[in-house]
């Protein structure tokens, strides 16, 4: 049994590595904190069982958090690739308020003496007490709803794509798919809430682990062969990605080419993959594939390249006046952070110090146009243009040199406050 839990919590953890160090793309951050959180409820379930915990009673009752946390980070990782962005909408919120609620009944417990907590343990190994029975079910509801709200975002839109390509045979059988594990865990919260003591057994706290470390995986499988990241199971939309053919998918690139040119809807901060799948009448799965395949990167990726670009050209044009948020704000990031991160990784130094190059750069050119005489003048006055020259050049010469000094120190001092 202790090899089981050990392989569980090992597999967990090279999971969440995994997700976290791809976890730019959307839904990957929320699928590695799930993944932690697996592998400390099996942990701390772990910990109970053998009784253990007594050698640990500061970790005493922190596993309630993280079983109530299983539900909502699952159903958080299916949103957030469902809309294309890291950033979810309010009301997706919702799911956290019992997690939220239970963290902070159990703050006075987490900060009482060792003695304490180990007493609270020794009662609570021979009878459950009231608390806990509540806290559990409360937890078991959110991690129910969660789960089923997850599942059911997932069979709408792996059916929707299929229906839409024609594959209705796919569609039917995709229900099975999803009827399997929405039966295992209706059968585990059943069993689990006939008592406490099966309720406090970590019954439906391991169903759930099974699942969202069998979607891990299956979401790995996706990320390696190129499958669209959102399938809970691969081969239905597999088939479904073979469905496009290139043709369509250069036109619809086309479309999504046209779009972006025009409308330029990545200036939007919560623009998302669904808004671009609308804009071509197809779902979000085709419109990942389209874009993956015509303009050779992700959703997320493109949209960044543009945003980039676009600073780029507001840094060149804007006057100094205007600051790097207001640049971030304008070329469609959220905040001054993100747009430095994302602009310092894409070309290699950060928004002020490449703004003060630019500035430098252009100086620098009226300069070389005015010493470019014309071939027939410098024939007739030799000299005089020599003379002329180095007059100018002595004359030009502190005013630029002071104005370069200048933007060099403001350009050090917006990376020193950048840091």
């Amino acid at each position: 049994m202790e090899l089981l839990h050990a392989a569980g919590i090992t597999q967990a953890v090279l999971l969440a590595l995994y997700f976290f160090r791809r976890r730019a793309e959307p839904g990957n951050l929320f699928e590695a904190a799930l993944l932690l959180t697996v592998a400390a409820s099996i942990l701390i379930g772990w910990l109970y069982g053998t009784q253990r915990i007594l050698e640990f009673p500061n970790l005493a009752r922190s596993g309630f958090t993280f079983m109530s946390l299983i539900g909502p980070l699952l159903f958080w990782s299916v949103r957030s690739r469902e809309i294309g962005d890291n950033r979810l909408h309010r009301r997706d919120a919702l799911f956290a308020l019992v997690p939220i609620g239970i963290t902070a009944y159990l703050i006075p417990f987490h900060l009482s003496s060792t003695e304490a907590k180990l007493q609270y343990l020794r009662e609570d190994l021979i009878a459950i007490h009231l608390d806990c029975i509540i806290i559990l079910y409360l937890s078991l509801l959110n991690n129910f709803a969660a789960f089923a709200a997850a599942l059911y975002r997932l069979f709408q839109s792996g059916a929707s794509a299929l229906r839409a390509s024609g594959a209705i045979g796919l569609a039917r059988q995709n229900f099975f798919f999803y009827l399997i594990p929405s039966l295992m865990l209706l059968i585990g919260a059943g069993v689990s809430a006939l008592s406490p003591q099966l309720l406090n057994s970590g019954l439906f706290s391991g169903m759930a682990s099974l699942i969202a470390l069998s979607r891990s995986y299956i979401l790995l499988y996706n990320q390696q062969t190129e499958t669209p990241a959102d399938a809970m199971y691969p081969p239905a939309l597999k088939y479904q990605k073979a469905l496009l053919p290139e043709e369509r998918v250069q036109t619809l690139g086309r479309k999504l080419a046209d779009y972006f040119s025009e409308e330029q809807p990545y200036l939007e901060p919560d623009f998302a993959l669904n808004d671009a799948a609308r804009k071509i009448d197809c779902s979000p799965v085709q419109a990942s594939q389209i874009i993956n395949r015509h303009f050779g990167k992700s959703f997320v990726q493109l949209c960044q390249d543009l945003r980039i670009q676009t600073a780029q050209e507001l840094l060149r044009t804007r006057p100094e006046s205007f600051s790097i948020l207001d640049i971030a704000l304008e070329s469609g990031f959220n905040s001054k952070s993100v747009f430095n991160a994302a602009f310092k990784k894409h070309v290699g130094e950060t928004p002020s110090g490449w703004r003060a190059r630019e500035s430098r750069r252009a100086e620098r050119a009226p300069d070389s146009a005015a010493s470019r005489r014309p071939d027939a003048d410098r024939a007739r006055d030799p000299a005089g243009d020599k003379g002329d020259a180095a007059n100018g050049r002595n004359r030009a010469k502190p005013a630029h040199s002071a104005q370069a000094q200048n933007v060099q120190r403001a350009a050090k001092d917006q990376d020193a406050r950048e840091q």
